[in-house]
């Protein structure tokens, strides 16, 4: 009776760490772990033993792992990778010289990380900002798609801001996005995404960057209380 009573807390234990790995691996624990993330206002903090990138114009900067890569296409976005190409982190606060809505960015940023792709939304939710930014919520969109090699790949897209940029015909626009092969996407949220998304300071909307220690969205000259992100 003791040996079959064993067997069977070995098969149920079995089964469940079956079902775990199952349920961990399409990517949606690591999506839903980032979505709550975003929600919490966490502070500025940087990684250490992580190098730091620091962008020329517009003045940002963010960790990066040891050993990735980095390259910046002609747009000014800004993309971090592995050495295997398999994942990729990336940064874009620049502009276009082309007149888009929120919508339009938001499909031509897929589109351009899943290289033409279908894309299947898992997510799409909104951040809201402090009123006093006077700014639309922030996009944070889960979504997946299948390579030709019939790799599956599951990525987060963040919109900031999308908006008519001063120079007259352009659109300014502010994102941040990562993406993996889905089996790895769980580990790679908490490992790599969540730590280089509060390693990064980001410039204000249009260019130059405005300090913001509590790292709750709101400037420091504009922050009533500039080192607590619960109130501003």
């Amino acid at each position: 009776m003791l040996k079959r009573g064993i067997l069977f807390i070995l098969i149920l234990t079995l089964s469940l760490l079956l079902a775990s790995e199952a349920l961990g691996g399409d990517g949606s624990v690591g999506l839903q772990f980032l979505w709550e993330r975003s929600l919490m206002n966490l502070p500025w903090q940087q990684v250490p033993g992580w190098p730091y990138y620091t962008n020329p114009n517009p003045v940002w900067s963010i960790n990066y792992p040891p050993g990735w890569q980095i390259q910046q296409d002609q747009t000014g976005i800004v993309y971090f990778s592995d050495s295997t190409q398999s994942y990729f982190f990336m940064v874009g606060f620049s502009y276009v010289w082309e007149l888009l809505t929120r919508e339009q960015f938001i499909n031509l940023i897929l589109q351009s990380m899943t290289g033409g792709a279908s894309v299947q939304i898992l997510m799409h939710n909104q951040v809201p900002l402090p009123p006093i930014l006077q700014m639309e919520p922030i996009d944070f969109i889960g979504f997946s798609w299948t390579d030709q090699q019939g790799v599956k790949y599951v990525g987060v897209l963040s919109v900031w801001y999308v908006m008519p940029s001063a120079m007259v015909g352009s659109t300014s626009f502010g994102f941040m996005a990562a993406l993996s092969p889905a089996s790895a996407f769980d580990e790679y949220a908490t490992s790599i995404v969540a730590p280089m998304g509060t390693s990064f300071l980001a410039p204000k909307p249009g260019g130059g960057e405005e300090e913001d220690r509590d790292g709750d969205g709101v400037p420091d000259d504009k922050d009533k209380y500039p080192d607590d992100p619960e109130r501003w």
